[in-house]
């Protein structure tokens, strides 16, 4: 039975570990095949997973460990809080990983007990990591190690990897993990060559390197006692030993990373992007399939070159300048853009991260590149689409505001155009970065923030008009149509409409005049009629006078409305109205036209089955109009008026006859 590892090669192990697990988010397989108990905390202790070498240490499985508080597990199942000592509470409260031996009560055994904080990207605990490492065996193996050999003690803390000293390529000594590993015991280790460790294929190189006293790390396959394999980093060095050159070799197994290498391998073939790993003076070690892709190399011509052999000549500055800053060990930046050369001399822009890591035992750099070509098309075409759309919003008649909801759910003011500067009178600018509530502090107790907020979130739209009054007359007024631009932005538009709405109230004013007028002199006429029924002669009187009064009314009517609404209506084509305000203000002159017209009150009182709309198109054809221009008066189609102009015939008995319609409706008036 192999004996158990020391103290000091354990927590080496661990640390390696540690390194490693930081470094390499190691898959499903790589955590179960790990000899430590590993267990996954939440920041309560409660487990969340644990690794086959846990479920074997405990005689429990994963699935009965999991909500379980860890000091129930390891110490006590009734504990009801954490052990006095506890690695993890330290660790919460340094927020660093903390290590400390514990003896395992439920198992029985003195271990070594390492948790480390994981926190996430605002910096709150997500999990912890605690690994538990059994060094029973090796506490009592480093009280007898008190009391060997200086130079066995000096070897054996060395490393946890296979130490052996030789002298002329025989072997002198070995550390424990040599022992365990290979299976010869020290009598049967000494005196044999360094090579014999090493299957036959691969010990011409080992011997040439011991013989020359290569020190750089070097991958061979080593052979164990029994007969078996497994692939192995060796490095070594010559010491000053009692006055002898010593060489000290450190043979390291290497199973697991190159299981981990397969599956990055594995991972890297299928990836979108190039993936490249570059070692000393920048020499590519490996590349995979897409980074041929993306530089037109083949693989075997990648990897005789250097990450330089592909820049960009215009980037040796700034590769150069961040190679430096990495081997000062500054902190450098990890992804920037960048432009590469293709074997057929075509420029690609490229996306660029790296990272250090260690591979085959060497310091090195993992560059991963992205073909960014279309990307950088497509933001050009945004770009020259934002412009022109841009354009546009400068150059729209309507004030336009802009805003963003942010995470707080405050709604942002980002920008306005420079119609919205004359149509307030004030520079938007100042507001820009602003919440709506900083920027307008007038409206914040009314329902447009809430309503803004819901369109920016929820979508929608919403239009609004606000009337300013000064001593009851409309000083101002505006039109707002708000709506969502895109999920978290929404943009309000608005246009001045305040000579609009005042020569509407101006209408609506002299309407009501004269609804008064005619409801005081319609009482006042029943009122006389009421006291000389009896006089006909009279009532004749009061008639004509109620028509010449009539008469006067509508002709006041048709006064107010030439004097005073028209010039209005004028004023307002003059201030550059688009399309569909033009057809508003004609529609509004057709219909005061109506209103004034004794042929509209002729025509309905002659013939009482006329619909509305025959009317209006009656008044337009006597006054000339054609059917495209009553159409477009009316917001109608061509088709429409002419079915329209049928009609007429037909219910002015005139369908039979070649009778001019026009001239028909003129002879109405009198």
């Amino acid at each position: 039975m192999s004996k158990k590892p020391t103290y000091e090669e354990l927590e080496q192990e661990v640390k390696a570990l540690r390194k490693t697990v930081s470094k390499n988010e190691y898959l499903e397989r790589v955590y179960h095949s790990i000899g430590q108990s590993i267990i996954i905390l939440d920041s309560d202790q409660n487990i969340l997973s644990a690794n086959l070498a846990t479920e074997k240490l405990m005689g429990l499985s994963s699935d009965e460990m999991k909500g379980k508080k860890c000091y129930q597990i390891f110490h006590d199942p009734e504990a009801t809080s954490p052990v006095e000592f506890c690695p993890m509470q330290k660790a919460l409260s340094t927020g660093k990983t903390e290590t400390m031996e514990m003896e395992v009560e439920t198992v029985k055994g003195t271990f070594l007990v390492s948790c480390t904080p994981i926190f996430d990207h605002n910096s709150k605990l997500k999990r912890a990591i605690h690994v538990s490492t059994d060094i029973t065996e090796s506490k009592r193996t480093k009280e007898a190690l008190k009391d060997s050999e200086a130079r066995l003690k000096a070897l054996s803390e060395a490393s946890f990897e296979s130490i052996f000293l030789s002298e002329k390529g025989i072997c002198i000594d070995q550390n424990q993990t040599a022992i365990r590993t290979f299976g010869y015991t020290h009598a049967e280790a000494l005196g044999r060559h360094g090579t014999e460790w090493i299957i036959p294929e691969d010990r011409e190189l080992v011997k040439n390197n011991m013989l020359s006293g290569y020190e750089k790390p070097y991958e061979v396959t080593a052979l164990r006692k029994d007969g078996t394999t497994f692939p192995c980093e060796i490095q070594a060095r010559m010491i000053d030993y009692q006055g002898q050159p010593i060489r000290t070799t450190a043979l390291r197994d290497i199973t697991d990373r190159k299981r981990l290498e397969e599956d990055f391998r594995a991972l890297a073939e299928n990836a979108n992007d190039g993936i490249l790993i570059a070692v000393e003076y920048g020499k590519l070690s490996y590349v995979n399939r897409r980074t041929s892709e993306i530089t037109g190399y083949s693989v075997s011509e990648l990897l005789k070159m250097t990450i330089r052999d592909l820049a960009h000549p215009d980037e040796f500055e700034k590769i150069n300048k961040r190679h430096k800053t990495i081997i000062a060990g500054k902190p450098f930046q990890r992804q920037f853009e960048t432009m590469i050369i293709r074997k057929d001399g075509k420029e690609i822009p490229i996306e660029l991260s790296s990272a250090m890591f260690i591979w085959h035992g060497q310091p090195a750099d993992m560059v991963v590149i992205r073909d960014i070509a279309d990307r950088k098309q497509a933001e050009e075409a945004l770009l020259e689409s934002e412009k022109k759309h841009r354009s546009i919003i400068e150059n729209l008649p309507m004030g336009i505001h802009m805003y963003q909801l942010e995470p707080d759910g405050e709604l942002h003011f980002i920008g306005a155009n420079s119609a919205a500067d004359e149509i307030l009178g004030v520079d938007n600018t100042q507001f820009l970065g602003k919440t709506i509530y900083e920027a307008f502090p007038k409206i914040q107790e009314t329902e447009i923030p809430e309503r803004f907020r819901i369109i920016a979130e929820e979508g929608g739209f919403w239009k609004k008009e606000d009337i300013i009054y000064k001593d009851e007359n409309i000083e101002g007024a505006f039109e707002n149509y708000n709506f969502q631009t895109s999920p978290g932005k929404m943009v309000s538009l608005f246009s001045d409409i305040t000579d609009r709405k005042q020569a509407e109230e101006a209408l609506q004013q002299a309407h009501d005049k004269l609804e008064q007028r005619v409801k005081e002199r319609t009482n006042e006429l029943e009122r006389k009629s009421r006291s000389i029924e009896d006089v006909n002669t009279a009532l004749n009187v009061m008639l004509k006078k109620r028509d010449a009064d009539k008469l006067m009314i509508e002709e006041r009517v048709l006064f107010n409305v030439k004097e005073l609404i028209e010039p209005l209506i004028e004023n307002l084509k003059k201030n550059g109205l688009n399309e569909n305000q033009n057809g508003y203000v004609n529609a509004l002159e057709t219909f005061l036209a109506e209103i004034v017209s004794p042929f509209s009150q002729t025509l309905h009182t002659k013939f009482l089955n006329l619909t509305l709309s025959e009317i209006r198109v009656a008044n337009l054809i006597k006054e000339g109009k054609t059917t495209k221009e009553i159409a477009s008066l009316l917001n109608s189609t061509p088709r429409a008026i002419e079915f329209h102009r049928q009609n007429l015939r037909k219910k002015l008995g005139l369908s039979s006859r070649k009778a001019n319609l026009g001239s028909h409706l003129l002879s109405l008036i009198d």
